[in-house]
């Protein structure tokens, strides 16, 4: 007959070294007995109680063993389900603040495009304004350029026609009235 200790027997049995110890206690192994004397000495139980024992516990809890088993992988399933919801709910998370912080670049940049277009619109509008005064100040620049020329045109007409006149008066006057007329002009220089 081989004897277990009460480790022995609770890693056999597939139970804590408490519940063998309250079994021995409400004498569900009549056969066991303690190695030496005194309150503390050791259990000894013998491995065909324990092999008997189990067998009938086996028999007789397989519906419950097999609950548990089931409420183990259930709870299991629980778990693993549970983490990988709080990895899908960090992960769209994660994408909602990157989601935000595209809307806000996109905001930014659709603001900075529309302040660039309207800087646009305006630098056009000066441009064609000073064009329009390049425009007005060629146009008064050929418009003088004209009266320069005509005036310098109608000055050399108003001295030739005056020299012409001149010349008509001094040939029908004698050389004493050019003679003076000579000094009168050569003092007006």
């Amino acid at each position: 007959m081989s004897w277990l200790t009460i480790t022995e027997a609770a890693e056999m049995a597939g139970v804590s070294a408490k519940t063998i110890r309250r079994r021995l206690k409400s004498g569900e192994f009549p056969t066991a007995r303690q190695d030496g004397e005194g309150h503390s000495a050791p259990w000894l139980i013998p491995r065909e109680t324990l092999d008997a024992q189990t067998k009938v516990e086996r028999s007789d809890d397989g519906p419950v063993i097999e609950l548990r088993e089931q409420l183990q992988s259930a709870e299991m399933l629980r778990v693993e389900v549970e983490s990988r919801l709080r990895e899908e709910i960090s992960s769209r998370e994660r994408a909602d603040r990157e989601l935000q912080r595209s809307r806000s670049d996109l905001e930014e940049e659709r603001t900075a495009r529309e302040r660039a277009e309207r800087e646009a619109i305006e630098a056009r509008a000066r441009a064609e304004e000073r064009e329009k005064r390049i425009i007005d100040l060629v146009e008064d620049r050929d418009r003088e350029r004209g009266l320069v020329e005509m005036a310098r045109a109608g000055r050399v007409e108003v001295e030739e026609r005056l020299r012409a006149e001149l010349a008509e008066v001094q040939s029908v006057i004698g050389w004493r009235a050019r003679r003076r007329l000579s000094k009168v002009q050569g003092r007006s220089k």
